[in-house]
């Protein structure tokens, strides 16, 4: 399994990799502080799930989303340091968001919900 992070900031970066590491030790986890990296990345490799901040530059985390969308198929979350989440993500087309820190019980959590052993 492929995961891609996208942040920013290099703590979080760090941190959220750090963590995915751990709770999907069989997969293979890439880090990104610039969007642009990980669009040329989708371009000769597939990603099964992306972790994304909301504030990338120069494009943000939403327009991530759909440009890599077009590409290929995946799971998409967006991850923010703002504890104000949407009431419905469908129309963004995203399975779920996280606040700024996420926990290792909020990734096991999901990682049963994706049923990924």
């Amino acid at each position: 399994m492929n995961i891609a992070v996208v942040d920013h900031e290099k703590s979080g970066l760090e941190d959220l990799t750090h963590k995915l590491h751990r709770v999907f030790p069989k997969s293979h986890i890439y880090s990104f502080q610039n969007p642009l990296e990980v669009l040329k990345f989708v371009q000769k490799n597939h990603i099964d799930i992306l972790f994304t901040d909301i504030r990338t530059r120069p494009i943000d985390g939403y327009e991530l989303i759909k440009v890599i969308r077009q590409q290929q198929a995946f799971y998409a979350y967006v991850v923010s340091g703002s504890r104000d989440h949407p009431d419905n993500l469908d129309w963004m087309n995203i399975n779920g968001y996280f606040s700024k820190p996420v926990s290792d019980k909020e990734l096991i959590h999901l990682k049963k919900e994706l049923r990924i052993t």
